[in-house]
């Protein structure tokens, strides 16, 4: 279990996920890196090598050589595909007791999300196909890993729609608390800084104001903000770029408006703190340390440990995450939309959210992610409609 994974970052900026042990990379997983994901991000392909962990994890457990059996033209048995496909269920923390020995009361198993064990599953898959592929000399590998491939699907966990009913939202104490409570010089501000109490005010406050990702806001260069407009812009394999872990732009490159009040403190946070630190002057990227690597850009763990820190000190904010935030500016969009269009045709209040959705959230207009980010606003609709429908028809009984 002494693996981990990491980034690196070549000549030309471009940057690739391995995983390694000891230091080393270990060979097949760098090999499938480089052959089957080099045209996806290192953020996904991070994700996959986890699950490759998973199996190996597995692997050590069962005290299976994949490779010794693949190049043997054995593959894994029904039996070894189900309890692999039980074992993608359990955390991290309760595969490593299991590897190493512990016996476990059944209420002691934790459970990833049927999401996560689905994607560990779908990855392990492809793997063990690009695996058995390269190293079995039986003449039927193909046949044999197109059946392998069949008995995966017939075993894993089906997702289904009806049970997505989670909604994701933040409360108006939890937005009162960040409006209020981490202004600076507030007797309950998480941090004693000024210059942090600003910076982290920023990072709450761009969030809520604009719905961006995580890696977007740790991509941002001081030059994207220009008046009273933030620009999301693409930089993957940047040559700038040095933090270990590289922020992404998962998808369209987009300027979004943002609030007159909220540019004035983008604009004094750069000029009058940023500007004093020597190492900030190095790179272009917006939000930097103050404290531990001083002046090096926030990296995302940094960011999370901001999130982690007001979670510790303001119970209003226990569950807050850039997440949720962005999932809470989709409902704002929804009321902003219905209040300047509450005049127009259903199909092009429609087009118009549709439109503008997918622009200030950098989506695919074709895609589907407009309703799941707005679920909780269709809810509430939903639930006028049906008050509506009750009245009407209470004045009828009466």
């Amino acid at each position: 279990m002494d693996r981990r994974i990491e980034e690196l970052k070549q000549e030309n900026g471009v940057r690739i996920a391995l995983l390694s042990k000891d230091g080393i990379p270990i060979y097949y997983p760098t090999l499938f890196v480089s052959m089957e994901l080099k045209r996806v991000s290192t953020s996904r392909q991070r994700s996959m090598l986890y699950a490759i962990e998973v199996l190996l994890n597995w692997c050590e457990l069962e005290n299976i050589n994949l490779e010794e059996r693949f190049k043997q033209g054995i593959h894994l048995n029904e039996l070894e595909i189900r309890q692999l496909i039980d074992f993608c269920a359990w955390n991290v923390e309760t595969q490593t007791k299991l590897i190493n020995g512990s016996k476990l009361l059944p209420n002691s198993y934790q459970q990833v999300s049927r999401h996560m064990s689905y994607d560990r599953i779908h990855t392990i898959r492809k793997y063990l196909s690009f695996l058995y592929l390269r190293l079995a000399k039986n003449k039927d590998k193909e046949s044999l890993t197109k059946s392998i491939d069949k008995t995966f699907k017939s075993y894993k966990p089906s997702i289904k729609k009806h049970q997505k009913n989670k909604i994701v939202s933040i409360s108006n104490e939890q937005i009162d608390a960040i409006i209020n409570k981490l202004l600076p010089d507030h007797p309950e501000n998480p941090w004693t800084d000024k210059t942090i109490q600003l910076r982290n005010l920023l990072i709450f406050t761009v969030f809520y104001e604009t719905g961006i990702r995580r890696g977007e806001l740790a991509g941002l260069y001081v030059s994207d903000i220009k008046g009273s407009e933030l620009s999301i812009y693409r930089r993957h394999n940047n040559p700038l770029e040095t933090r270990s872990q590289a922020p992404n732009t998962k998808t369209a490159e987009r300027t979004i408006p943002i609030p007159d009040s909220l540019a004035v403190v983008l604009d004094d946070y750069i000029m009058n703190h940023r500007s004093s630190i020597k190492a900030a002057k190095k790179h272009p990227y917006l939000f930097v340390s103050h404290r531990r690597n001083k002046g090096n850009a926030m990296s995302l763990n940094a960011i999370n440990e901001v999130f982690k820190t007001a979670r510790s000190a303001l119970p209003e904010l226990k569950d807050i995450t850039p997440h949720k935030l962005r999932h809470h500016m989709n409902y704002r969009i929804s009321e902003m939309i219905d209040r300047e269009y509450e005049n127009a045709s259903p199909a092009d209040k429609a087009q118009i959210d549709e439109d503008t959705r997918s622009y200030l959230m950098g989506w695919s207009p074709n895609g589907n992610m407009q309703q799941t980010y707005n679920k909780r606003y269709f809810i509430k609709k939903a639930g006028e409609m049906i008050l509506g429908r009750s009245e009407k028809l209470n004045k009828r009984i009466d």
